[in-house]
């Protein structure tokens, strides 16, 4: 699959603001599959039909991911994406308001679902609870990328729609 600036084409909305955020959100992810020694997560969404979330990952491995020489580092990367993601979603909001997107408080509203169900799962990851395995890189990469296809994809066409000119307005019919 071709990419752009390391990110996949077809993940693109075309908002170069957004698009290098995303990509650098994807990095990071990339980062923390490489130091697990994990296989990385396709970044092909038609691979992530029905990801688990981070919940249903809680227990349902064993955990040699627990290896202290990396949970360190992982906590590390982690931070780093609860931060990124968290002034990404930022940008992307004040983006929509300045656009006056109408899906805005839906959209805020799964940015904020979505950093919670991180934030709690790097609070089990810091307390020993939970250790990074695959199951938790694939729900992971599906709330990334699904994020990106079903709720950003959405502004995307929203923000790139042709523009109605003032004659246009002018020229359709009233409604009755």
């Amino acid at each position: 699959m071709p990419h752009v600036g390391g990110f996949p084409e077809k993940l693109l909305l075309h908002i170069s603001e957004v698009d290098a955020q995303h990509a650098e959100l994807a990095g990071v992810l990339d980062r923390i599959a490489a130091l697990t020694g994990q296989l990385s997560v396709p970044d092909d969404p038609a691979h992530l039909d029905d990801p688990p979330s981070l919940s249903d990952c809680v227990g349902s491995e064993q955990k040699p991911g627990c290896d202290d020489r990396i949970v360190e580092a992982v906590l590390e990367l982690l931070d780093e994406l609860e931060l990124l993601t968290s002034a990404h979603f930022a940008d992307e909001e004040k983006l929509m308001d300045t656009h006056d997107y109408p899906g805005l408080a839906e959209h805020r509203s799964e940015h904020m679902l979505l950093i919670g169900e991180l934030r709690e799962f790097i609070r089990e990851v810091r307390s020993g609870r939970e250790c990074l395995m695959q199951c938790h890189l694939v729900a992971l990469k599906g709330w990334f990328f699904g994020h990106i296809v079903l709720a950003d994809r959405a502004f995307g066409d929203f923000y790139h729609r042709p523009a109605v000119t003032a004659d246009e307005l002018i020229s359709r019919p009233a409604r009755s």
